[in-house]
């Protein structure tokens, strides 16, 4: 008989931080200061904290409140939309998991 082995959430979830750490490091040259997952169900929820650089909170500060939101979400749309090309990439290099 073959032993199936299952993770539990808190792996599941310490499995996605880290991921998601490493690929703001690789995709966006450094990651959050904080990351939280939470496995609700079916339900995946990641928060990340700290993922602004000091331009871009300058940038925010400086500008007018819509202005400079709005100008840091296209910088943001555009940096994303990059990195998906890679996200095949990185993904390929994840371990293969049984949840």
């Amino acid at each position: 008989m073959r032993k199936v082995w299952m993770k539990t959430s808190g792996e599941i979830e310490a499995a996605v931080c880290q991921g998601m750490t490493r690929f703001a490091q690789e995709c966006m040259g450094r990651g959050p200061k904080d990351v939280h997952t939470h496995l609700i169900g079916d339900l995946l929820v990641v928060r990340l904290q700290g993922v602004l650089t000091e331009a871009e909170r300058h940038l925010v500060k400086t500008l007018q409140a819509e202005k400079g939101r709005d100008l840091l979400k296209q910088v943001r749309i555009q940096l994303m939309e990059t990195a998906r090309r890679s996200w095949k990439r990185w993904f390929r290099r994840l371990p293969a998991s049984r949840c």
